[in-house]
């Protein structure tokens, strides 16, 4: 969810620098490339680094209850029962995201299944590599890759060879292609309405393009313009598709009759490299991509209990074998994050007592256990030093301790690997 809101809000930044900057440049080819960029670049930045984007949410609902009670090499689970209500809220948020992305891929299906059927049995003529296919189901010619679909009364059409002209350059540019990529990234990001306000510039785009195309090979600007006027307000098929007809009249002959942009003007898209750097700092996760924990977790406080002791529990009297280190300090000592990294547990669980485990890269994890209280929820970010609770004696404790470990690969292994500890 968190990536998907990341990509969301990049969307709209870049999407909000074209319509500052770019959108009433005639420099329509270049815009078409900055548009079509937006959806790979929002996808891949927050990935750009590593592939870490979902650490924020536990591996699985599963935390270790019984460390007191696990005989050597076996590994305990149990359910906390209390924190998985039926329908979570995260639950519910999923459930509506892929009810709307069913909705929106449906609906793309059912143009696509209606071109197929209107294409079916028709009469078709080729011209070079364009299929014409001649129906009486659509008033307006409208073009998808190389099929041009013709009203059966085309003939009378005022400006006909123009109009096919318009819809070649549809064709020859591509312009389905497009559409279909920011068809597909509207499925997906639903819920974004930058991502429909992007289609709707590239179509725009695309119509400029082809007006361009048009007056460059065999019309005046004033003919097309005039044929424009007289009337070419009829519906079009699908929003996959493209059509003469599609944008207004007004923002047509305004684009037509402007002055061109300087090619000066070019080297301003280049401003867009430095925000693209900064999107990827902002938006990437690299921090986490290879960051052990390398901090004491308490400052002043003593080992009184060492990895891989084995022995009897001072309260259950069972054998147990420690799987991290028991720092002895006075209970409110600030207990601190021993890297940088993300919260993913911050609760009560049972024999932990206080319970922070903190997921700091795609192999480590520290556990904090027995706290008097933490300062910081799931999902959290947090970094090296930074505050996540205190000192105190929840759970099963004899007295005022932080029980610490350090896990690698879900597996526990010796904290003094990593962290140098002075006082022993």
């Amino acid at each position: 969810m968190v990536y998907m809101l990341k990509v969301a809000v990049i969307t709209a930044l870049l999407y909000i620098i074209y319509v500052l900057l770019f959108r009433n440049s005639t420099d329509h080819r270049i815009n078409r490339f900055f548009l079509l960029l937006v959806v790979p670049f929002a996808l891949i930045c927050p990935l750009l680094k590593h592939l870490q984007f979902f650490i924020i949410n536990p591996i699985s609902e599963y935390v270790w209850i019984n460390d007191f009670l696990e005989p050597a090499g076996n590994v305990a689970y149990e359910i906390n029962q209390e924190q998985m209500p039926v329908i979570s809220i995260r639950n519910l948020i999923i459930i509506i995201y892929l009810s709307g992305v069913t909705g929106m891929f449906v609906h793309f299906l059912n143009s696509i299944v209606n071109l197929i059927r209107l294409e079916k049995n028709q009469v078709k003529f080729h011209s070079g590599n364009i299929i014409f296919v001649k129906t009486g189901q659509v008033n307006a010619p409208f073009s998808f890759f190389n099929r041009i679909f013709l009203p059966i009364f085309y003939e009378k059409l005022n400006g006909l060879d123009t109009i096919i002209e318009h819809e070649k350059v549809h064709a020859r540019q591509l312009h389905s292609l497009d559409l279909l990529l920011t068809e597909f990234f509207c499925i997906v990001f639903w819920f974004n309405p930058f991502a429909f306000l992007l289609k709707r510039s590239l179509k725009s785009v695309h119509e400029y393009l082809a007006d361009e195309g048009v007056i460059n090979v065999n019309c005046n600007s004033s003919m097309y313009l005039d044929l424009i006027r007289s009337g070419c307000e009829l519906s079009f098929f699908s929003g996959i598709t493209n059509q003469f007809s599609y944008l207004s009249i007004k923002k047509r002959i305004k684009m037509i009759t402007k002055n061109k942009t300087a090619k000066s003007w070019r080297f301003s898209y280049l401003l867009i490299l430095p925000v693209l750097f900064i999107m990827i700092q902002a938006f990437s996760n690299g921090d986490l991509l290879n960051n052990p924990p390398k901090k004491m977790p308490v400052e002043g406080g003593k080992i009184v209990l060492q990895y891989g002791y084995k022995g009897e529990h001072p309260i259950t009297h069972k054998e147990f074998i420690h799987g991290g280190i028991d720092i002895k300090a006075p209970e409110g000592t600030q207990v601190v994050s021993a890297g940088d990294g993300v919260i993913i547990k911050a609760a009560n669980e049972k024999n932990w007592g206080n319970l922070v485990i903190i997921r700091h890269d795609e192999e480590h994890e520290t556990w904090y256990a027995h706290l008097k209280d933490f300062t910081v929820k799931n999902g959290d970010m947090v970094y090296e030093g930074q505050v996540i609770g205190h000192v105190g004696t929840t759970g099963i404790s004899t007295g005022p301790h932080l029980h610490f470990e350090v896990r690698k690969g879900g597996e526990k292994v010796n904290p003094e690997d990593y962290i140098s500890f002075k006082d022993k």
